[in-house]
């Protein structure tokens, strides 16, 4: 007991205090309540439940707006004593008596005596109905935040008792005065409750539920905004309440679907709820390089966009975007979300990045929107791979990994050359062994082999190990290498370069060769 930590003096005080023969000590333990000092306080209480009288008992319920959050338990053990005389107060003309039953019931969370905390809030004629619905509203928040920790809800029985209460209250009443009723009821509400499913059936449309609606679409209040949210993670949530969660947006909001994605994470009902096709604000206005947010929280909203059906375009833009923070805490999540761009096959990516016509007989082609899009972001990965880490490097390479080297040589006869040479863009990024497997190819026996190995370098790029390779093939004992090395080394040679390299081959034994090198160097020498 907390009356063994005071001083001998205080302990012998409150020992004569506790004395039931003295009656008078009632009044004196009753200002020992109001103490400012939590010790002195609640050795008072503690002394009053101790005397255990009638009069005690009325003493700490008139007392009860000075006790603490500290003090609450050790009432609550005692509400069967306490009932008597909240119930005395209750049936009391005089306000001030009014009031502090309401403040001892909500204080003390009676879910018995709810519906007197109701019918005060709801009763406009009441002197204390502003203190009923400011209590009210505590009970609410306290009950609905506790219910929304889990991603089931709950079932508590208090809270089911205050959520009836609040309904009933709502259905009596008009329009006019239901409203921080109907906040209170959302406050206490969880998104699997199925009185809050029911107000999205098609067929309801009274009033009650489009006002409810309204405050769900409208209202500020970060436990109705919570409450929005958490449909996301809903079993079987109607395409109306959807439809709402995707209508809210802002920094409250996207802080509250944050925390709801550290507490439950991706599941199979986030997935599903996320790929209904309706639009969410909140995804579409987000800015992943905003510095209001923290790095958590962008990495958790990444994680929620990566759970969605965000086109290819806009989730390669946040990771992106993401990434160029510079903040490695946040690369685990983007190397995440990278791996996951499934959508990224090689048949998209080919028609983005190769989507122009340069033909003069043809008209200028102007992309569509997601198109262009699409190609400015991945134009910006190919220019950020060199410079990010392992781990991003490495789930690039995972997301285009249906990119492979010996598929690039297989499309020469089919694919136009702007097809080879995205591809081959993307080779040099998916497919860590295609150096390697030039070289061995460059190697073959098979003089046709070499050649189309050397005819890949053009669209892989001639610098480095691939460049030298493309140097030997000038010395192969095949034309049909030579003049494949020469096309392939030709575009990237200064003047001066390709008369060191390609002046020799006007000499050459074949007359193919011969051709081909002039028509490089009268090329390049058309170069300024």
């Amino acid at each position: 007991m907390i009356i063994a930590a005071l001083t001998q003096p205080q302990k012998d005080t409150f020992q004569m205090l506790g004395l039931r023969s003295n009656s008078a000590s009632i009044d004196v333990l009753g200002q020992a309540v109001c103490s400012p000092y939590d010790r002195i306080r609640l050795a008072a209480l503690q002394t009053l439940v101790a005397r255990g009288g009638e009069r005690e008992m009325a003493v700490i319920v008139e007392k009860i707006d000075h006790c603490s959050d500290q003090e609450i338990p050790l009432l609550q053990s005692q509400i069967p004593l306490l009932l008597a005389p909240i119930e005395a107060c209750l049936a009391d003309q005089d306000p001030v008596r009014m009031q502090r039953a309401i403040v001892a019931i909500a204080k003390l969370r009676i879910s018995s005596q709810f519906h007197h905390v109701v019918r005060v809030a709801s009763s406009p004629e009441e002197p204390q109905q502003m203190v009923a619905i400011e209590l009210l509203s505590e009970l609410a928040c306290h009950y609905g935040s506790k219910a929304r920790r889990q991603r089931v809800g709950s079932t508590d029985e208090a809270r089911e008792t205050l959520l009836t209460e609040l309904w009933r209250s709502m259905e009596r009443f008009h329009e006019h005065r239901v409203t921080q009723i109907i906040d209170a009821w959302l406050c206490a509400s969880h998104w699997e409750d199925d009185a809050l499913k029911e107000l999205f059936r098609p067929d309801r449309r009274d009033s009650l539920s489009k006002i409810a609606i309204r405050q769900l679409r409208h209202s500020h209040r970060l436990e109705v905004l919570e409450l929005t949210a958490g449909i996301l993670w809903s079993k079987g949530p109607l395409h109306d309440a959807l439809q709402l969660v995707g209508e809210r947006k802002g920094d409250s909001y996207t802080s509250l679907l944050s925390e709801l994605m550290d507490r439950f994470g991706v599941t199979p009902l986030l997935n599903q709820n996320l790929r209904q096709g309706i639009s969410m604000r909140f995804m579409e206005d987000y800015d992943m390089m905003s510095e209001s947010h923290s790095m958590q929280h962008r990495c958790s909203m990444l994680k929620l966009f990566t759970a969605s059906d965000m086109t290819p375009d806009r989730m390669l833009a946040n990771i992106l975007d993401l990434l160029e923070t510079g903040d490695s805490k946040a690369e685990p999540e983007c190397a995440a979300a990278m791996r996951s761009l499934s959508s990224l096959k090689p048949e998209l990516v080919l028609m983005v990045l190769s989507d122009h016509f340069e033909a003069p007989d043809l008209d200028a082609y102007v992309p569509p929107p997601w198109k262009a899009d699409l190609r400015i972001q991945l134009d910006r990965m190919l220019k950020l791979y060199e410079t990010q880490s392992a781990i991003i490097r490495s789930a690039i390479e995972y997301a285009f990994s249906d990119f492979q080297c010996e598929e690039l040589l297989n499309h020469f006869d089919d694919w136009p050359d702007a097809h080879l040479q995205a591809y081959g863009k993307m080779v040099r990024i998916a497919d860590r062994s295609h150096v390697e497997f030039i070289e061995q190819e460059a190697k073959s026996q098979s003089h046709t082999k070499r050649a189309r190995a050397i005819k890949a370098i053009r669209f892989l790029g001639s610098d480095g190990r691939l460049g030298q390779v493309a140097m030997e093939g000038l010395q192969d004992k095949n034309d049909a290498v030579r003049i494949e090395a020469i096309y392939t080394i030709a575009p990237g040679l200064s003047r001066r370069d390709a008369s060191e390299f390609l002046d020799p081959l006007l000499d050459d034994q074949d007359a193919n060769v011969r051709v081909a090198a002039n028509f490089a160097i009268s090329q390049i020498k058309e170069t300024p």
